[in-house]
């Protein structure tokens, strides 16, 4: 597949209202934060947008069509409705919306998902293994919003769907610049199940290595053991 166009790609952004984004303006920071995805994504891309509390809800468009495709129109009518979300659709469950967007959402591309959310879930362990479940089709980005969001979750459910994590502070100032980076690197190819390491048998965990990314590895050694170091990369190129 040919990457870095948006023609390419289903993009889809799972915003969390649930009761706990109404603390420390969460829900003002995702709302924030998707109207710079909508606004940030090229003319005729096509994107669905789910809100989610303890129940989900998908935008369609005058068709009742949930896939929409970015126009003038449709991007006003997004932006509108998402100044209208109020966190008031109870508990979190991430899981629904998650596994709506990757099998009940249909568009013949491959999807990138944007997940927004504070992280706070009882059923951790599901949601990542349903993140993983279809990460060849379907890669997953996740913003974890505030200070106190669940940060083991943001990370480890983009790393089971073979996306990035980004923990956006809150009022942090830069978050147009987090919101172009997450969308271009969506866009991109990557080198899928990297590990690398100073031997065979304490090799790094499996990474998804996006262009730019920055890997590092550290170990404490004698004068010996530098001037026989050795380093083993290993990774698989992306066959999407």
């Amino acid at each position: 597949m040919r990457h870095g166009s948006a023609a390419n790609f289903h993009f889809v952004f799972i915003v969390d209202r649930s009761g706990s984004m109404g603390m420390f303006g969460r829900m003002e920071l995702a709302k924030e934060a998707l109207a710079l995805f909508i606004r940030s994504l090229p003319k005729d891309s096509k994107f669905s947008i789910i809100s989610f509390g303890s129940r989900h809800q998908v935008m369609v468009d005058d068709t009742q069509s949930s896939v929409l495709t970015l126009t003038d129109e449709s991007k006003r009518e997004a932006l509108s409705q998402i100044q209208s979300f109020k966190p008031t659709l109870g508990g979190t469950n991430i899981l629904g919306p998650l596994r709506y967007a990757q099998e009940k959402l249909t568009s013949g591309l491959q999807k990138r998902i944007f997940l927004l959310t504070d992280g706070q879930v009882d059923d951790a362990q599901l949601t990542i293994a349903q993140a993983q479940r279809h990460n060849d089709s379907c890669r997953v980005f996740s913003f974890g919003l505030g200070s106190e969001c669940d940060k083991y979750l943001v990370v480890q459910v983009a790393n089971a769907g073979r996306g990035t994590s980004t923990i956006v502070r809150d009022s942090d100032a830069n978050l147009n610049g987090l919101v172009i980076l997450a969308l271009a690197t969506a866009m991109e190819p990557s080198l899928r199940n990297t590990t690398f390491g100073f031997s065979l048998d304490s090799m790094s965990k499996p990474l998804e290595v996006y262009r730019n990314t920055l890997i590092s590895a550290t170990k404490l050694m004698t004068e010996a053991e530098f001037e026989n170091l050795e380093f083993f990369f290993k990774t698989e190129a992306d066959g999407d």
